[in-house]
């Protein structure tokens, strides 16, 4: 890691003075998340850029006035690379966790740009401050969610839905069934309808799940928040002050998604009081509601994964939502798992949508059964 700091102040006169300040970090890692269960291909590099510009003046017009003005330009880039750039999320649970991580690439680039005002009237009793802060971010984020595609093998698919994988025969554990008990061995039947093991799905090519995106990863938007606040602070005896305040925030979102909330009133009181003669003691108190703004990962993962930019496919041992029409049988999570491995795909390169068209799968809005997100109204 390098960081870079400069400060520069400057005093015009007794009642004006200023500074300026710049920072700059950058770092690297390389190979993170790699250990435990994690294969060295799940691994991933991590780059980070933290750079900020900020100018501030601070004047006195007299003794009970003080007026701070500051501004500020923050650039912040935050880039994660795979270590298996081509290759696909293979999950084996309780064994290992291979390739190309679900949400990787990602590339991230926060501008924050910032400017207030404090203005402070002091006397020696009584100290009034208020102020605004506009604070508006602009989030541009290229994070290829899902489209790398994953398959996951798991311990609950039963022995009949390998059956029926493995032979392409819906009707096998019945007669299989059928064969048991006219010979007596109607004990074995449960066997039907227990899990194979998590390593035994991956060795017959059975996932519990296949799950893909396909799209534009490439989304920009701005969130601008509005600050406004008003604080009292009155000396009411010499050992007991109290404070109130009341703050107002507005956050607004150029994304029509994410709804806009104007009731964000924060009242805000305290004290501190200091009993006996001595006041070698101080009791403080206070109350205050606060509220939290919505960051940028809301809207950045809810909106590019609602169908707008990336459409998934998400396939099972059970899927009934597709027809191969090339032989009529239904689609699978293990359909797409053999047939992109037995075509070399698997480990090579992504599988794009001209590889999923034969199975009369065509990715689009709207597709059966495909996994949307949403923003909730509240």
């Amino acid at each position: 890691m390098n960081t870079f700091s400069l400060r520069l102040d400057h005093k015009f006169s007794d009642r004006n003075s200023a500074f300026f300040r710049s920072n700059t970090t950058l770092d690297r890692q390389d190979n993170t998340s790699f250990g435990a269960l994690d294969g060295f291909n799940r691994g991933r590099q991590l780059k980070l850029g933290d750079s900020t510009v900020a100018i501030g003046d601070t004047w006195s017009p007299n003794a009970n006035w003080v007026v701070e003005t500051r501004a500020m330009f923050g650039y912040d880039r935050f880039d994660v690379y795979p270590v298996d750039k081509q290759g696909h999320e293979i999950n084996i649970n309780g064994s290992g966790f291979f390739g190309r991580q679900i949400f990787l690439p990602g590339s991230n680039i926060e501008q924050h740009y910032q400017a207030l005002v404090n203005v402070t009237r002091s006397t020696a009793r009584h100290s009034l401050k208020f102020g605004y802060d506009f604070n508006p971010v602009r989030n541009n984020a290229i994070n290829e969610t899902f489209l790398g595609g994953r398959f996951t093998f798991g311990s609950r698919i039963p022995l009949a839905s390998v059956l029926i994988a493995a032979t392409g025969n819906p009707n096998l554990p019945a007669q299989l069934g059928q064969v048991l008990t006219a010979a007596g061995q109607s004990r074995l039947l449960a066997n039907l309808s227990t899990p194979v093991k998590a390593l035994q799905s991956a060795a017959l090519g059975i996932p519990e799940l296949y799950q893909q995106g396909f799209g534009n990863p490439a989304y920009v938007n701005t969130t601008f928040n509005n600050n406004v606040y008003v604080q009292d602070w009155y000396k009411l005896r010499p050992n007991l002050t109290v404070t109130a305040g009341l703050r107002y925030e507005v956050q607004q979102n150029s994304e029509t998604a994410m709804p806009r909330d104007y009731n964000n009133i924060a009242p805000r009181v305290g004290f501190a009081w200091s009993p006996g003669k001595s006041q070698t003691t101080v009791i403080r108190g206070g109350y205050g509601i606060y509220y939290s703004m919505n960051n940028a990962n809301i809207t950045g993962t809810a909106v590019p994964l609602s169908g707008k930019f990336i459409n998934q496919v998400l396939l099972t041992p059970s899927s009934t939502l597709f027809r191969d029409p090339r032989n009529g049988q239904f689609v699978t999570s293990a359909t797409i798992f053999q047939s992109m491995l037995g075509q070399g795909i698997l480990g090579r390169r992504t599988i794009s949508q001209d590889d999923l068209r034969p199975f009369g799968i065509t990715v689009g809005p709207n597709l059966p059964g495909s996994v949307v997100f949403g923003i909730d109204k509240d």
